[in-house]
């Protein structure tokens, strides 16, 4: 299996992207990076390679990662906080409308 057809198999077990590095032998056309970037490349690492600098790559996408995590759940917790205040402030309103009401009673206005 080749590192296309390996890729593809990646991508089709995760609902999201999953971040490549592919290792190869030989230079690529720009076509044929282009058709791996569009399955999940983000960088090539060309043989024979660095250790150092294999692992410098894994571990800055790594960090991408989770800084993605943060991010996803961050926007969670402020939708959750967003909500919250929604109903508060209906609850709110709806406690304006009625104080007003009965203000409006008290002043003989309904009478």
């Amino acid at each position: 299996m080749d590192g296309e057809k390996l890729a593809d198999e990646i991508q089709k077990i995760s609902a999201e992207r999953i971040p490549i590095i592919f290792i190869t032998a030989y230079l690529k056309d720009e076509i044929e990076l282009e058709n791996y970037y569009k399955i999940g490349a983000v960088d090539f690492i060309h043989k024979p390679f660095r250790k150092n600098i294999f692992l410098s790559k894994v571990e800055f996408f790594l960090e991408l990662y989770w800084q993605k995590q943060q991010i996803k759940a961050q926007k969670n917790e402020i939708q959750n906080h967003l909500n919250k205040l929604k109903g508060v402030n209906l609850s709110l309103n709806k406690r304006l409308a009625y104080e007003s009401i009965l203000l409006k009673f008290q002043k003989g206005l309904y009478l």
